[in-house]
């Protein structure tokens, strides 16, 4: 004769909870994996299309794959306390933006070495930056949709929120390299500009600007790490606003 099973064992197995991961996670799972493809295929195009643009603009993006990982572990620290996992983050964002910061100058001060010695004589496949200029593009901007989607229904303490500033900094950055190649690659095959040139005057000014938004990070990140170690982190649960980044740039 068959046992009948009890209505509460059923409900206890029903009701058991399933991890799953947070939309901050997620949203930095996607940029990572979709800055993984497009580094590694932007890499071998840059060989064959002989364009340094392509070439410094991936070495940019390897460095923004590297600062979502180094975020999304960040993210995924549960089995600290909550002041460790707080400065964890903090550290982080700082790292981000430290790499960004720090190949940005080298990108400046090598096209500002070109100009002056005039050294920008080098042949470039505009078909291929074009290419792979709307490719970055498009991934860009689906990395940014997340990333308001994700500002619509989550909530954030305010440094997770200044972790995830520091990653969409990064996209709004590769989002302005690449409209600046996009602009280069047209101005190479419609216009016949000089390559080697253009290139270098797109990249002073695309520097410039990311230069200057690093510093206004870089300030956020001092002023909540000054709060973080007289305990004076205030508002425990903020929406993260993707405007506070945007307005950077």
């Amino acid at each position: 004769m068959m046992s009948s099973k009890n209505p509460q064992d059923l409900e206890e197995k029903t009701d058991t909870p399933v991890k799953k991961m947070s939309s901050n996670i997620c949203t930095l799972l996607l940029m990572f994996t979709l800055f993984l493809l497009i580094t590694v295929a932007q890499f071998i195009a840059s060989f064959v299309s002989h364009s340094n643009a392509l070439l410094e603009d991936c070495s940019l993006m390897a460095v923004d794959t590297l600062s979502y990982l180094i975020t999304l572990f960040s993210e995924k620290a549960q089995n600290t306390s909550h002041k460790k996992k707080l400065l964890f983050k903090l550290v982080a964002a700082f790292l981000s933006i430290l790499i960004l910061f720090a190949i940005t100058i080298w990108v400046l001060v090598e096209s500002c070495t070109n100009i002056v010695s005039k050294n920008h004589n080098r042949e470039v496949n505009g078909k291929i930056v074009l290419i792979f200029s709307v490719i970055g593009l498009a991934i860009d901007l689906t990395c940014i949709i997340n990333f308001y989607r994700n500002n619509r229904k989550t909530k954030n303490d305010q440094i997770t929120k200044l972790n995830m500033n520091s990653s969409l900094f990064h996209v709004l950055s590769d989002l302005l390299r690449s409209f600046s190649t996009l602009v280069e690659s047209i101005l190479i095959i419609s216009f016949k500009f000089e390559p080697g040139l253009t290139d270098d005057v797109v990249s002073i000014i695309i520097s410039s600007l990311i230069v200057m938004g690093s510093f206004q990070m870089f300030k956020k990140i001092f002023v909540k790490y000054r709060q973080y170690k007289t305990d004076q982190l205030v508002e425990p649960f903020v929406a993260f606003e993707t405007s506070e980044t945007t307005s950077l740039l």
